[in-house]
């Protein structure tokens, strides 16, 4: 396998046109590590989903549309997602890639041209698009683990409104309204910080699967300085404990790929 010099990564996404659409998929919400399991989440009735005798594996397709500044771009394509942690990212179209995530490493690779990236991060990589379904799953929104409290909460009609704050008043991270409907996460809204803008986060077309109720839609609204760009997420043939093809089961980066380290 050849190896390139590693580069600093501001550096790299300057250089290298392939670079922008490593992260495409990360539009959603991020900052949630790809330990679900930390999540909690239950079947109906008792028993974990993800864990010891629970669900071991998540599979579905997915279709991304995003709209920036009036140009449309489309992801589709496929993922996979493991009880321990690790992920893979099967992309078909604009470009053909595979993205797989474990732990501190995110493993960029694109057959067509026999190249890729290892990039090494300091902690946990985030998950693309995972974190935005999984966390609507959580009446928290995964808030609660990322150092959020509950400041406020109060019931319009038939819907729970909660506000969540950092929990440190010397750090401002903006603010987070949740809107929960018969005990399902509705939309989220997060006021970023310094009122320079908002980002709209609406959750629906949930599907029952296994005594658990996934979101099959998840539509982004980003407004800021009188912009606004959006994101529309949808899955399909979502499905749990499936058998996992070979080439995502046994993935291994060719020997002759010319690689890139980038941390």
């Amino acid at each position: 396998m050849s190896i390139q010099r590693s580069y600093p990564l501001r550096r790299t996404i300057a250089t290298c046109l392939a670079w922008r659409w490593a992260f495409i998929a990360m539009l959603i919400m991020g900052g949630i590590h790809n330990d679900l399991s930390a999540q909690g989440l239950t079947r109906k009735g008792g028993g974990t989903f993800l864990g010891s005798g629970g669900t071991k594996t998540l599979r579905s397709h997915f279709v991304r549309e995003h709209v920036e500044r009036g140009r449309k771009q489309t992801v589709e394509g496929e993922f996979f997602l493991f009880q321990d942690g690790y992920a893979h990212f099967a992309v078909k179209a604009p470009v053909n890639q595979i993205i797989t995530l474990r732990d501190s490493l995110m493993t960029i690779y694109y057959p067509d041209r026999n190249i890729g990236f290892y990039i090494i991060g300091n902690g946990p990589q985030l998950v693309p698009l995972v974190p935005g379904i999984m966390a609507a799953l959580s009446a928290d929104y995964g808030l609660s683990g990322l150092g959020f409290i509950l400041e406020k909460q109060h019931i319009e009609g038939d819907t729970l409104n909660t506000e969540w704050r950092y929990n440190r008043a010397d750090v401002d991270l903006g603010k987070f309204t949740l809107l929960s409907t018969y005990d399902r996460l509705v939309k989220v809204i997060y006021s970023m910080p310094g009122e320079k803008g908002e980002i709209l986060t609406y959750i629906s077309e949930y599907t029952d699967i296994s005594g658990i109720e996934f979101p099959m839609r998840i539509l982004t609204e980003h407004r800021k300085d009188g912009v606004i760009d959006y994101g529309d997420l949808r899955l399909s043939n979502f499905a749990i404990d499936v058998d996992i093809p070979d080439e995502v089961l046994h993935f291994k980066i060719p020997e002759d790929a010319e690689m890139e380290y980038v941390e």
